[in-house]
């Protein structure tokens, strides 16, 4: 479960927050649950484009991730360190299809002596209204 809050500062700007929170994690020898990593991101359109035909728009996106899960339990609520996340989007919406293309670095601090790998994040999708 992820409840999250988002805020439209303006129409070309957003501010989302977001609490994982695990309920019941397992894998097969353990079971966890608990706070996830509290997620904060900002979103900017930079670019927007319409005409009788679609409408285009291109956006920014920035994010922070706070350890307020854990990398200790097993399986992990949380990456135990802050992570960066830098990304874009685009999307096309005709008046009966939709297309997205995105992609994200997550960038993972160190933290007592553990550092975990970097993320790099894409998603291409396609949709009918």
């Amino acid at each position: 479960m992820s409840p999250s809050v988002v805020y439209g500062i303006s129409n070309k700007s957003s501010f989302l927050v977001t609490e994982p929170v695990a309920a019941n994690y397992v894998n097969e020898t353990s079971r966890s649950n608990g706070l996830g990593d509290i997620y904060f991101q900002g979103e900017y359109a930079f670019y927007e484009n319409s005409n009788f035909k679609y409408v285009d728009q291109m956006t920014f996106v920035g994010g922070l991730t706070a350890p307020t899960g854990s990398a200790k339990k097993d399986p992990s609520t949380g990456f135990g360190s802050v992570s960066y996340f830098l990304g874009g989007t685009y999307n096309r919406m005709f008046v009966d299809w939709f297309g997205l293309v995105s992609s994200g670095l997550n960038v993972i601090t160190k933290h007592d002596g553990m550092k975990l790998g970097n993320q790099y994040l894409y998603q291409v999708g396609l949709g009918r209204n």
